[in-house]
Protein backbone atom coordinates (compact mmCIF):
# COMPACT_ATOMS: atom_id res chain seq x y z
CA UNK A 1 0.00 0.00 0.00
CA UNK A 2 0.99 3.61 -0.48
CA UNK A 3 1.67 5.79 2.53
CA UNK A 4 2.37 9.49 2.97
CA UNK A 5 5.98 9.97 1.84
CA UNK A 6 8.49 11.80 4.00
CA UNK A 7 9.78 14.54 1.73
CA UNK A 8 11.07 16.79 4.50
CA UNK A 9 14.55 18.15 3.85
CA UNK A 10 17.59 17.86 6.10
CA UNK A 11 18.03 21.31 7.68
CA UNK A 12 21.62 21.62 6.45
CA UNK A 13 20.51 20.94 2.88
CA UNK A 14 17.81 23.61 3.06
CA UNK A 15 20.27 26.18 4.44
CA UNK A 16 23.42 25.37 2.44
CA UNK A 17 22.16 24.29 -0.99
CA UNK A 18 22.21 26.77 -3.87
CA UNK A 19 20.72 25.78 -7.21
CA UNK A 20 21.89 27.36 -10.44
CA UNK A 21 18.96 27.18 -12.81
CA UNK A 22 19.37 27.74 -16.57
CA UNK A 23 18.32 31.10 -17.97
CA UNK A 24 17.31 29.43 -21.24
CA UNK A 25 16.26 25.96 -22.32
CA UNK A 26 17.20 23.91 -25.35
CA UNK A 27 13.49 23.87 -26.30
CA UNK A 28 11.92 27.23 -25.42
CA UNK A 29 8.31 26.02 -24.73
CA UNK A 30 9.72 24.10 -21.76
CA UNK A 31 9.38 27.29 -19.71
CA UNK A 32 5.57 27.02 -19.82
CA UNK A 33 5.51 24.07 -17.43
CA UNK A 34 9.01 23.74 -15.93
CA UNK A 35 8.58 27.18 -14.39
CA UNK A 36 6.18 25.60 -11.89
CA UNK A 37 9.02 23.54 -10.43
CA UNK A 38 11.41 26.50 -10.54
CA UNK A 39 8.96 28.73 -8.62
CA UNK A 40 8.33 26.14 -5.93
CA UNK A 41 11.96 25.12 -5.44
CA UNK A 42 12.83 28.81 -5.08
CA UNK A 43 10.62 28.93 -1.97
CA UNK A 44 12.63 26.16 -0.30
CA UNK A 45 16.30 26.79 -1.11
CA UNK A 46 18.47 29.43 -2.70
CA UNK A 47 18.06 29.52 -6.48
CA UNK A 48 19.93 31.72 -8.95
CA UNK A 49 19.55 31.99 -12.69
CA UNK A 50 22.72 31.15 -14.57
CA UNK A 51 23.94 30.49 -18.08
CA UNK A 52 24.26 26.70 -18.12
CA UNK A 53 25.18 24.85 -21.27
CA UNK A 54 22.16 22.79 -22.33
CA UNK A 55 24.33 21.30 -25.06
CA UNK A 56 23.00 18.51 -27.22
CA UNK A 57 20.76 17.25 -24.41
CA UNK A 58 17.57 17.07 -26.44
CA UNK A 59 14.48 16.68 -24.28
CA UNK A 60 16.47 17.36 -21.12
CA UNK A 61 17.16 20.36 -18.88
CA UNK A 62 20.41 20.59 -16.92
CA UNK A 63 20.71 22.42 -13.59
CA UNK A 64 23.67 22.66 -11.23
CA UNK A 65 23.18 22.04 -7.51
CA UNK A 66 25.99 23.59 -5.42
CA UNK A 67 26.39 22.15 -1.93
CA UNK A 68 29.24 22.42 0.59
CA UNK A 69 31.83 23.33 -2.00
CA UNK A 70 30.81 20.78 -4.61
CA UNK A 71 28.76 21.13 -7.79
CA UNK A 72 26.35 18.39 -8.84
CA UNK A 73 24.64 17.95 -12.18
CA UNK A 74 20.88 17.33 -12.06
CA UNK A 75 18.99 16.43 -15.24
CA UNK A 76 15.25 16.76 -15.84
CA UNK A 77 14.18 14.64 -18.81
CA UNK A 78 10.85 15.71 -20.31
CA UNK A 79 11.14 13.58 -23.45
CA UNK A 80 7.93 11.80 -24.42
CA UNK A 81 9.85 8.58 -25.12
CA UNK A 82 9.96 6.33 -22.07
CA UNK A 83 12.74 4.14 -23.50
CA UNK A 84 15.01 7.09 -24.27
CA UNK A 85 17.62 8.19 -21.75
CA UNK A 86 19.92 11.03 -22.78
CA UNK A 87 23.26 9.38 -22.07
CA UNK A 88 25.17 12.66 -22.46
CA UNK A 89 23.02 14.23 -19.74
CA UNK A 90 23.16 11.14 -17.53
CA UNK A 91 26.95 11.01 -17.67
CA UNK A 92 28.20 12.69 -14.52
CA UNK A 93 24.68 13.36 -13.23
CA UNK A 94 23.93 12.92 -9.55
CA UNK A 95 20.21 12.68 -10.19
CA UNK A 96 18.21 12.20 -13.40
CA UNK A 97 14.47 12.89 -13.26
CA UNK A 98 12.55 11.09 -16.00
CA UNK A 99 8.98 12.34 -16.49
CA UNK A 100 7.89 9.49 -18.77
CA UNK A 101 9.43 7.00 -16.35
CA UNK A 102 9.17 3.39 -17.52
CA UNK A 103 7.34 1.24 -14.99
CA UNK A 104 10.13 -1.37 -14.74
CA UNK A 105 12.85 1.26 -14.38
CA UNK A 106 16.24 1.55 -16.05
CA UNK A 107 18.67 -0.36 -13.85
CA UNK A 108 20.33 2.86 -12.64
CA UNK A 109 19.36 4.26 -9.25
CA UNK A 110 20.20 7.79 -10.40
CA UNK A 111 17.20 7.67 -12.76
CA UNK A 112 14.02 8.36 -10.79
CA UNK A 113 10.42 9.24 -11.71
CA UNK A 114 10.12 12.93 -12.50
CA UNK A 115 6.43 13.37 -11.86
CA UNK A 116 4.42 15.32 -14.39
CA UNK A 117 3.27 18.96 -14.47
CA UNK A 118 -0.02 20.63 -15.30
CA UNK A 119 -0.66 22.01 -18.77
CA UNK A 120 -0.70 25.78 -18.41
CA UNK A 121 1.68 28.34 -16.87
CA UNK A 122 -1.46 29.97 -15.44
CA UNK A 123 -3.06 26.78 -14.15
CA UNK A 124 -2.58 27.45 -10.45
CA UNK A 125 -4.17 30.88 -10.75
CA UNK A 126 -7.39 29.23 -11.93
CA UNK A 127 -7.32 26.02 -9.89
CA UNK A 128 -9.44 27.27 -6.99
CA UNK A 129 -12.17 28.49 -9.36
CA UNK A 130 -12.06 25.27 -11.39
CA UNK A 131 -12.49 23.22 -8.23
CA UNK A 132 -15.32 25.45 -7.07
CA UNK A 133 -17.12 24.94 -10.38
CA UNK A 134 -16.46 21.21 -10.17
CA UNK A 135 -17.92 20.98 -6.67
CA UNK A 136 -20.81 23.43 -6.84
CA UNK A 137 -22.09 23.73 -10.39
CA UNK A 138 -24.26 21.19 -12.15
CA UNK A 139 -22.40 18.89 -14.52
CA UNK A 140 -22.78 19.78 -18.18
CA UNK A 141 -21.32 16.55 -19.55
CA UNK A 142 -21.56 12.89 -18.69
CA UNK A 143 -18.45 11.75 -20.57
CA UNK A 144 -15.93 14.21 -22.00
CA UNK A 145 -12.68 13.97 -23.93
CA UNK A 146 -10.88 16.04 -26.57
CA UNK A 147 -7.87 14.76 -28.46
CA UNK A 148 -5.66 15.90 -31.28
CA UNK A 149 -4.66 13.35 -33.88
CA UNK A 150 -1.02 14.30 -34.25
CA UNK A 151 -0.03 11.50 -31.88
CA UNK A 152 -1.59 8.10 -31.07
CA UNK A 153 -4.20 8.75 -33.74
CA UNK A 154 -5.34 5.13 -33.99
CA UNK A 155 -6.34 4.64 -30.35
CA UNK A 156 -7.79 8.14 -30.15
CA UNK A 157 -9.97 7.62 -33.23
CA UNK A 158 -11.08 4.26 -31.88
CA UNK A 159 -12.04 5.69 -28.48
CA UNK A 160 -13.98 8.56 -30.04
CA UNK A 161 -15.81 6.14 -32.34
CA UNK A 162 -16.73 3.80 -29.48
CA UNK A 163 -17.96 6.59 -27.24
CA UNK A 164 -19.85 8.35 -30.03
CA UNK A 165 -21.60 5.09 -30.98
CA UNK A 166 -23.09 4.82 -27.47
CA UNK A 167 -25.76 7.55 -27.37
CA UNK A 168 -26.64 6.83 -23.75
CA UNK A 169 -23.20 8.14 -22.72
CA UNK A 170 -23.89 11.62 -24.13
CA UNK A 171 -20.23 11.84 -25.09
CA UNK A 172 -18.93 15.34 -25.80
CA UNK A 173 -15.54 16.07 -27.32
CA UNK A 174 -13.79 14.50 -30.26
CA UNK A 175 -11.01 16.13 -32.24
CA UNK A 176 -12.25 19.72 -32.39
CA UNK A 177 -9.71 22.17 -30.97
CA UNK A 178 -10.72 24.50 -28.15
CA UNK A 179 -8.63 26.95 -26.14
CA UNK A 180 -6.95 25.55 -23.04
CA UNK A 181 -9.04 27.77 -20.76
CA UNK A 182 -12.25 26.39 -22.29
CA UNK A 183 -10.87 22.85 -22.07
CA UNK A 184 -10.20 23.25 -18.35
CA UNK A 185 -13.64 24.74 -17.69
CA UNK A 186 -15.21 21.80 -19.50
CA UNK A 187 -13.15 19.36 -17.44
CA UNK A 188 -14.57 20.86 -14.27
CA UNK A 189 -18.15 20.29 -15.46
CA UNK A 190 -17.93 16.63 -16.52
CA UNK A 191 -18.79 13.48 -14.59
CA UNK A 192 -16.19 11.31 -16.34
CA UNK A 193 -13.04 12.45 -18.12
CA UNK A 194 -11.44 10.25 -20.78
CA UNK A 195 -7.65 10.24 -21.02
CA UNK A 196 -5.59 8.52 -23.71
CA UNK A 197 -1.90 8.25 -24.59
CA UNK A 198 -0.33 10.93 -26.74
CA UNK A 199 3.26 11.02 -27.94
CA UNK A 200 4.01 9.59 -24.50
CA UNK A 201 1.83 7.59 -22.16
CA UNK A 202 1.41 10.58 -19.82
CA UNK A 203 -0.22 13.76 -21.09
CA UNK A 204 -0.94 17.07 -19.38
CA UNK A 205 -4.64 16.19 -19.66
CA UNK A 206 -4.36 13.47 -17.01
CA UNK A 207 -2.68 15.73 -14.47
CA UNK A 208 -5.21 18.51 -15.09
CA UNK A 209 -8.09 16.08 -14.50
CA UNK A 210 -6.53 14.86 -11.25
CA UNK A 211 -5.89 18.40 -10.04
CA UNK A 212 -9.48 19.52 -10.62
CA UNK A 213 -10.90 16.32 -9.16
CA UNK A 214 -12.47 14.31 -11.97
CA UNK A 215 -13.10 10.58 -12.27
CA UNK A 216 -10.76 9.53 -15.09
CA UNK A 217 -10.99 6.44 -17.28
CA UNK A 218 -8.03 5.50 -19.49
CA UNK A 219 -5.82 2.56 -20.49
CA UNK A 220 -3.13 1.82 -17.93
CA UNK A 221 0.06 3.70 -18.83
CA UNK A 222 3.39 1.94 -19.19
CA UNK A 223 4.91 4.83 -17.26
CA UNK A 224 4.80 5.62 -13.55
CA UNK A 225 4.58 8.64 -11.27
CA UNK A 226 6.72 8.99 -8.11
CA UNK A 227 3.85 7.52 -6.08
CA UNK A 228 1.89 5.18 -8.37
CA UNK A 229 -1.80 5.80 -8.98
CA UNK A 230 -3.91 3.05 -7.43
CA UNK A 231 -6.53 1.57 -9.79
CA UNK A 232 -10.12 1.98 -8.58
CA UNK A 233 -8.93 4.43 -5.92
CA UNK A 234 -7.46 7.35 -7.85
CA UNK A 235 -8.31 6.35 -11.42
CA UNK A 236 -10.14 3.72 -13.50
CA UNK A 237 -8.12 1.70 -16.00
CA UNK A 238 -9.76 0.17 -19.04
CA UNK A 239 -8.26 -2.55 -21.23
CA UNK A 240 -5.52 -1.55 -23.64
CA UNK A 241 -7.77 -2.48 -26.58
CA UNK A 242 -10.60 -0.29 -25.14
CA UNK A 243 -12.96 -3.27 -25.17
CA UNK A 244 -14.41 -2.31 -21.79
CA UNK A 245 -14.27 1.48 -22.18
CA UNK A 246 -17.98 1.94 -22.85
CA UNK A 247 -19.12 -0.55 -20.16
CA UNK A 248 -16.91 1.18 -17.60
CA UNK A 249 -18.35 4.57 -18.51
CA UNK A 250 -21.86 3.16 -18.07
CA UNK A 251 -20.96 1.59 -14.75
CA UNK A 252 -19.54 4.76 -13.23
CA UNK A 253 -22.23 7.02 -14.64
CA UNK A 254 -24.76 4.82 -12.84
CA UNK A 255 -22.86 4.85 -9.52
CA UNK A 256 -22.69 8.46 -8.36
CA UNK A 257 -21.20 7.66 -4.96
CA UNK A 258 -18.33 5.57 -6.32
CA UNK A 259 -17.58 7.98 -9.14
CA UNK A 260 -17.49 10.93 -6.76
CA UNK A 261 -15.30 9.00 -4.31
CA UNK A 262 -12.72 8.37 -7.01
CA UNK A 263 -12.88 12.01 -8.08
CA UNK A 264 -12.19 13.15 -4.50
CA UNK A 265 -9.33 10.69 -4.21
CA UNK A 266 -7.88 11.96 -7.49
CA UNK A 267 -7.79 15.51 -6.17
CA UNK A 268 -6.29 14.43 -2.86
CA UNK A 269 -3.66 12.43 -4.73
CA UNK A 270 -2.70 15.50 -6.76
CA UNK A 271 -2.44 17.68 -3.66
CA UNK A 272 -0.26 15.15 -1.83
CA UNK A 273 2.04 14.07 -4.64
CA UNK A 274 1.81 16.21 -7.79
CA UNK A 275 1.10 19.79 -6.71
CA UNK A 276 4.08 21.89 -7.73
CA UNK A 277 5.04 22.53 -4.09
CA UNK A 278 5.07 18.79 -3.44
CA UNK A 279 7.05 18.09 -6.60
CA UNK A 280 9.65 20.65 -5.52
CA UNK A 281 10.06 18.89 -2.17
CA UNK A 282 10.24 15.54 -3.94
CA UNK A 283 13.00 16.76 -6.29
CA UNK A 284 15.08 18.08 -3.40
CA UNK A 285 14.41 14.93 -1.41
CA UNK A 286 15.65 12.73 -4.24
CA UNK A 287 18.77 14.89 -4.57
CA UNK A 288 19.40 14.39 -0.83
CA UNK A 289 18.95 10.64 -1.28
CA UNK A 290 21.46 10.67 -4.11
CA UNK A 291 23.98 12.50 -1.91
CA UNK A 292 23.31 10.00 0.85
CA UNK A 293 24.15 7.11 -1.46
CA UNK A 294 27.37 8.79 -2.56
CA UNK A 295 28.44 9.70 0.97
CA UNK A 296 27.43 6.40 2.53
CA UNK A 297 24.74 7.89 4.72
CA UNK A 298 23.00 11.05 5.87
CA UNK A 299 22.64 12.32 9.41
CA UNK A 300 18.85 11.93 9.29
CA UNK A 301 16.51 9.28 7.84
CA UNK A 302 15.53 9.85 4.23
CA UNK A 303 12.66 7.36 4.04
CA UNK A 304 10.42 7.80 1.00
CA UNK A 305 7.98 4.91 0.95
CA UNK A 306 6.94 2.26 3.45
Amino acid sequence: STHEPSWDLPSELASDLVIYWPTAYHWSPTVEWLNHIFISISKLVGVERAVIDQGPYEGTVIAQFFYQGHSYRVAIDFSDYMDHICQEALEGATCYFKMQYRRDGYGDDRIVPGGYPVSSPYFYQFLSKLRQDCDQKAKLYDVYGRFGLRFSAEIRRKAIALLSAAPDLNFVGGTEFVRNSRFLRDMARTKIGIDLPGNGDFCFRLIDYLAIGVCVIRPRPRTELPIPLIPNEHIIYCHEDLSDLVPLCRRYLADDAERERIARNARNYFDRYLHREQLARYYLHQFARALSRRAGGWPMPLGHRV
